[in-house]
């Protein structure tokens, strides 16, 4: 945990940066064509394929081949989000700015987000986890199961 942010783990799926960068690109439309942001911008240790924009909201606990893990909560994103991994460089509002306008923990889950300890206008992007099985291991390409949603 030396160099967590706040939790172990974090978990985001392909489809959801597909749906950000799809929507920064229709709002910059006017600005020009948008480079999408890679997936090293939110720093995920677990990349997950295969399953809808934002289904790890509502994951409560998943497996990784062997290894079960347990979601805390959602990743509140961070200024750090606006600084390009490669060059140490602050790139502008985004993603933030878009994130704003629909990942809005109050909008998400309207229901949920006082009981997980998440401000209610943080902008969600991630899933926090933490590991449940000692001495598991996980590789690419193991299958990610929902275990409870």
């Amino acid at each position: 945990m030396s160099f967590a942010d706040g939790y172990p783990l974090m978990a985001l799926s392909e489809a959801s940066l597909a749906d950000l960068n799809q929507r920064i690109a229709r709002l910059d439309a006017d600005e020009g064509v948008r480079v999408p942001l890679p997936m090293n911008r939110f720093r995920p240790n677990i990349v997950v394929s295969g399953c809808d924009a934002f289904a790890e909201d509502n994951w409560r606990q998943i497996q990784i081949g062997d290894a079960v893990f347990r979601s805390t909560k959602p990743c509140e994103r961070c200024v750090i989000t606006t600084v390009d991994q490669a060059k140490g460089e602050f790139t502008g509002k985004e993603p933030l700015k878009t994130l704003a306008s629909y990942r809005m923990a109050k909008n998400v889950m309207p229901d949920r987000f006082e009981s997980l300890g998440v401000g209610a206008n943080a902008a969600l992007f991630d899933q926090n986890l933490i590991g449940e099985s000692i001495g598991a291991t996980i590789s690419v390409g193991d299958k990610v199961e929902p275990m409870i949603m």
